[in-house]
């Protein structure tokens, strides 16, 4: 669970500065706001739902185990925190475009 969750926030990461990179690089060019922005949009959307299932079913198989299930809820904490700069993030991408 824990290697899960560290790929995909490295990987969300990676989505961010990358679609500074492309903006920086290709907002003037044709079709960059029809084609280009939305797949990287979705990219990122779809990382943060395949964080948001980590962090949602991987505690569920392990209700027996309260160690277990105290740390799972100490990582959501910390994700969920973490999710402010996330969407800071997000809103200074919208700016920009």
């Amino acid at each position: 669970m824990l290697n899960d969750l560290q790929n995909e926030v490295n990987q969300l990461l990676f989505l961010y500065f990358t679609t500074i990179g492309v903006i920086q690089r290709d907002y003037k060019t044709e079709g960059f706001k029809e084609n280009v922005l939305p797949e990287l949009l979705k990219n990122i959307t779809e990382c943060k739902q395949r964080i948001d299932e980590i962090l949602e079913i991987k505690p569920c198989m392990d209700n027996e185990n309260y160690e277990n299930t105290k740390f799972y809820e100490d990582i959501r904490e910390t994700v969920n925190k973490a999710k402010c700069f996330v969407n800071d993030g997000l809103e200074f991408l919208n700016k920009i475009l």
